[in-house]
């Protein structure tokens, strides 16, 4: 996560500081949010008991009226002479006289008060229907599938009551909904039937508001009207009454309803929540205000936080990161802030500073050090060297060997030069080994016969630059340590270029067939450490090594082993510091 360039980590400053606004503003808001939302709740509850009252008493009224027609039926059955002769007499004068007054009877009886949108009699036995309707509360075909319907419910041997175990009966019939209610006795049926959407009609439940609804349903949640905004919005009418509830997608409904006593069926009002909502706009507009206000809070503290904390620490930990990665020269940029961090940047980039010349310090003395000591190393002069040449000198001195002695003092003195070249870390390959020469004559002149030698260097290999007196060292070692042995000593030096990840190398080996490195010497090398001979002297390799060590940074290597039968090979290689020899490869 980012915020403004500035990465934020679980550990970081500005994550903990985002973390403690937050466990502030957020229970402040989920507070306030809830208040509001309990006092929605509250007007939902009072607007669906106010509701339910309503609904109840509009039920009971139906129902009351129901039972007032279920009486009327019940009175017709059981005193009505007519509908017995109907029952005594299927055909002939009387039945058709006793038809005719059941039919007045019915005329009479049918007080709009009844709810009824027919009242009849039906006779089994002669298919034959005595009914009065109102023609404009329903359509021939409606009354027609009712008399279908009503005609077919009777088979031989059946009991009307096992098939409307509810004495009014909810039934839909040609994608219309009905209630019925049936009497039988003997061959005769009488009974009413009324359309749910008429029903509803002579019910303006105004308390609803304009936008309100009201419907019959089934106990199964089924609604008994075809009402397309249903389905639209997908209310849900199957779930119990005896609460309120809210149901519906895009619109949202506050369900409320009482079930009849008389039916399978129940008055259900819906109300919109966006109707109840209206009558509350407070409520809604401080809900919104408040989540602006803490989106607005949350947004300024957050700027607040980027500007005063967050891009201060910015800075100091883009100056850390440059530093860290190598980059001395940076600083943090001046720019306004706040007292504090002014002082922790001029303080940081004061400390860099500091540090910047202290480190400038110590490397420039370091290169002094490095540089005083290649030249204390250059500068070593084997003793015993130095004896056994002037010893030399002496004795050709008695027997007055003149030629001899200027040949071997203008060996020294060269030798001696080439020694004190101390301001020079690097001499051409060519140098060095003329100085490796002027040695070897030198041991020539104080062991004669006693040893070979031989030189095979390529000529473009010449002018590589080498550290002076690398090669003498490790030929005055088979010289002090390989001469003394009772068989000739042959001495060789090579050199040829190797390619790593194609640069070029120069490889140089010093080998003789001497009694080799004694294995302690060996390992000693091997490992590093500081070699004493028997006489508690110490050998130049060691002084080999620090001087590539120090000109080479740790890139060269030098590798030292001992050959079959006999013998020890020195194996020097090192980078070429300038390529410009090859140009004769």
């Amino acid at each position: 996560m980012r915020l403004s360039g500035f990465h934020l980590t679980k550990n970081s400053i500005a994550f903990k500081l985002i973390i403690c606004i937050l466990v502030v503003l957020i229970p402040l808001s989920g507070l306030l949010i809830y208040n509001n939302y309990q006092a929605m709740q509250v007007v939902r509850q009072e607007v669906a008991e106010t509701n339910r009252e309503f609904v109840s008493v509009y039920m009971e009224h139906i129902d009351s009226r129901l039972d007032n027609l279920e009486f009327t039926l019940k009175s017709l059955m059981a005193q009505d002479e007519d509908l017995t002769i109907m029952m005594d007499e299927t055909s002939g004068d009387q039945y058709q006289m006793a038809k005719t007054r059941l039919s007045q009877t019915l005329e009479k009886e049918n007080d709009p008060n009844l709810l009824t949108d027919m009242l009849f009699a039906y006779s089994i036995t002669n298919q034959e229907f005595i009914e009065v309707f109102d023609s404009e509360k329903t359509s021939y075909p409606e009354r027609q599938q009712v008399r279908d319907y009503i005609s077919a419910l009777k088979p031989k041997g059946s009991d009307i009551n096992e098939l409307f175990p509810k004495q009014w009966a909810v039934r839909q019939i040609g994608g219309q909904y009905y209630l019925l209610y049936i009497l039988e006795s003997g061959d005769m049926l009488l009974g009413t039937w009324i359309k749910a959407d008429n029903l509803l009609k002579q019910f303006n439940l105004v308390i609803l508001g304009e936008n309100g609804k009201s419907l019959f349903a089934t106990t199964s949640g089924e609604p008994m009207h075809k009402f397309s905004w249903l389905n639209e919005n997908g209310v849900d009418l199957s779930r119990k009454l005896g609460s309120y509830y809210l149901s519906g997608n895009p619109v949202k409904y506050l369900v409320v309803g009482s079930p009849s006593s008389n039916g399978a069926f129940s008055l259900i009002a819906l109300i919109p929540d966006s109707q109840i909502r209206e009558n509350l706009p407070n409520v809604g507009r401080l809900s919104a205000f408040i989540m602006i206000s803490f989106l607005i809070a949350l947004s300024v503290v957050l700027l607040l936080l980027q500007k005063v904390v967050l891009a201060p620490l910015n800075h100091i930990l883009k100056a850390m990161k440059r530093i860290r990665e190598g980059d001395m020269k940076a600083r943090i940029e001046s720019f306004d802030t706040s007292d504090e961090f002014l002082v922790v940047n001029e303080t940081f980039n004061r400390m860099i500073t500091q540090i910047q010349e202290l480190r400038i310090s110590v490397y420039e003395e370091q290169l002094s050090k490095q540089q005083i000591e290649l030249q204390r190393l250059q500068l070593q002069v084997n003793p015993h060297f130095l004896m056994n040449t002037l010893n030399i000198i002496y004795n050709l001195s008695h027997i007055k060997d003149y030629k001899l002695i200027q040949e071997f003092t203008l060996c020294l003195v060269q030798y001696f030069r080439f020694m004190l070249r101390s301001n020079q870390a690097f001499v051409p390959l060519n140098d060095e080994l003329h100085h490796v020469k002027n040695y070897i004559r030198i041991q020539e002149l104080r062991f004669p016969g006693s040893f070979s030698w031989e030189i095979e260097i390529p000529d473009f290999a010449l002018h590589v630059p080498v550290p002076p007196i690398l090669i003498q060292t490790f030929v005055e070692n088979t010289f002090k340590y390989a001469i003394s042995s009772d068989k000739p000593i042959h001495l060789s030096i090579s050199s040829q270029f190797v390619y790593f990840e194609h640069v070029p190398w120069l490889q140089m080996t010093v080998q003789d067939n001497g009694i080799g490195f004694p294995g302690n010497v060996l390992q000693a090398i091997r490992e590093g450490k500081p070699v004493v001979d028997e006489m508690g002297e110490h050998i130049g390799i060691w002084n080999a090594q620090r001087r590539v060590e120090l000109l080479y940074n740790g890139q060269a290597s030098l590798l030292f082993e001992n050959k079959d039968p006999s013998g020890a090979v020195v194996t020097i290689t090192i980078p070429i510091l300038d390529h410009n020899h090859l140009r004769g490869e």
